[in-house]
């Protein structure tokens, strides 16, 4: 996976100990693992977000034993947000590397893959809140901003998701 430049390099964990570099693509190439998914559904020319612990965001998270990609991305969406999807297609990932080990990072390998997937809806059902996920919204993609708990690094990720959905 060639790295883009255009997207900025941002540094995950209150003690920034990964970085996190995002590139556009629809295929992963190289052998490192993948830990996690990220969805961006939309619906109605909306973004669906999701208000877990650490605050409104796209949802998604790790991935579970035996599972694949596409089965988390999946499974997160709907403990998050109730949401039942249709179509998933890859646009990107995170290719995150540990600068060094910390409570943060110490479950996570060395060099690993979070992917963004895009996809529809299928079925909405009627959300309740539980330790996943507080609320979730489907908000217009310049609101987006108001909601996103880290907006200042994924302003351009959501410039680039913005085209691949035009």
């Amino acid at each position: 996976m060639k790295i883009d430049d255009s997207f900025p390099t941002v540094f995950w964990g209150k003690d920034k100990s990964t970085k996190a570099q995002f590139c556009p693509c629809e295929e992963i190439f190289d052998s490192s693992p993948v830990t996690s998914c990220m969805v961006c559904v939309v619906h109605e020319n909306k973004i669906l977000l999701a208000k877990p612990p650490r605050g409104w965001g796209l949802p998604g998270g790790r991935m579970e034993l035996g599972e694949t990609p596409e089965d988390c991305a999946r499974r997160e969406v709907y403990e998050e947000a109730s949401v039942e999807l249709n179509s998933l297609k890859l646009i990107g990932a995170w290719h995150i590397e540990k600068l060094f080990h910390s409570e943060y990072n110490g479950r996570y390998p060395d060099r690993a893959y979070q992917l963004l997937f895009l996809a529809d809806v299928k079925r909405i059902d009627d959300f309740v809140a539980s330790h996943e996920s507080s609320a979730r919204e489907f908000v217009e993609f310049d609101k987006v901003q108001d909601y996103h708990h880290d907006f200042a690094n994924f302003a351009e990720i959501m410039r680039y998701i913005r085209k691949c959905i035009i």
